[in-house]
């Protein structure tokens, strides 16, 4: 199935955003990052889980007031 002209470039276009979405920091650096808390999180599943539910508490908690 072909793509058209339009189609393209709206898929390069929030390629291309996503890729530059962060100035300062390249795509390696952010697949490294990602993979190591993967790996952290994979290691410590209820220390994560406890994290996570704490910072939402924390932000839900802000939001509220």
């Amino acid at each position: 199935m072909q793509q058209s002209a339009s189609e393209n470039s709206g898929k390069e276009t929030a390629s291309d955003a996503g890729s530059h979405s962060i100035p300062g920091i390249d795509e390696q650096t952010l697949e490294s990052g990602l993979k190591e808390i993967e790996e952290i999180v994979r290691r410590h599943p209820l220390s994560s889980v406890a994290v996570a539910l704490s910072v939402g508490l924390v932000v839900g908690l802000l939001i509220r007031r």
